[in-house]
């Protein structure tokens, strides 16, 4: 069950767009405006085989709470219908509850769909390998505001840059526990 674009619609129910018009107007088929005021066309699936789809949206700590929002309110307004599981945490970190409440399901071929706004959001790292490993259970990870035409350069020194950037911050983070810690302990 999703709304899609006219053009999908067309091919889904072989008519023309004059045809989804008049069965619009008529009240024969349910639609809705995007902002932009283009019309969606709700589809149901004919086959439901009970797997799930999924809406995954992760932010790295709780102040990108509105960042989290944010992402769940996009992807629900073009997946409606679709489960949502959020994560609080770094994507190199695989020990997030929502990110293996995933695998989980995946493993028992329960999962159909997985959307996410940006491949780092699902993980930092090895996105092709879960790619494929998805695949391999004949489930699908989409992916919806990656940018196509980036080449491997910059691939590679954003990757480069975000381990950086973790790293960075593990190491001030511990250093200002440490400093923190015998702050505390010179009180006393």
């Amino acid at each position: 069950m999703s709304y899609v674009t006219q053009k999908k619609a067309e091919k889904y129910y072989n008519v023309t767009s004059k045809t989804l018009h008049r069965w619009d107007e008529k009240g024969k088929i349910k639609t809705k405006r995007t902002e932009g005021g283009h019309r969606r066309y709700f589809i149901k699936e004919e086959k439901d085989d009970g797997k799930i789809s999924i809406i995954y949206t992760r932010v790295s700590s709780k102040k990108q709470k509105s960042d989290l929002q944010r992402q769940t309110k996009f992807l629900k307004n073009k997946y409606e219908s679709y489960k949502v599981i959020s994560d609080i945490g770094s994507g190199i970190n695989f020990s997030r509850k929502g990110f293996n409440s995933i695998l989980d399901e995946l493993f028992k071929r329960n999962i159909k769909e997985v959307v996410v706004t940006r491949k780092d959001r699902f993980v930092r790292f090895g996105y092709s390998f879960f790619k494929d490993l998805f695949n391999r259970f004949g489930a699908k990870l989409t992916v919806i505001t990656d940018k196509k035409n980036k080449t491997s350069e910059e691939e590679l020194s954003e990757d480069l840059l975000s381990i950086i950037t973790v790293f960075t911050a593990r190491y001030y983070g511990k250093r200002r526990y440490n400093i923190n810690k015998k702050n505390t302990d010179i009180s006393i």
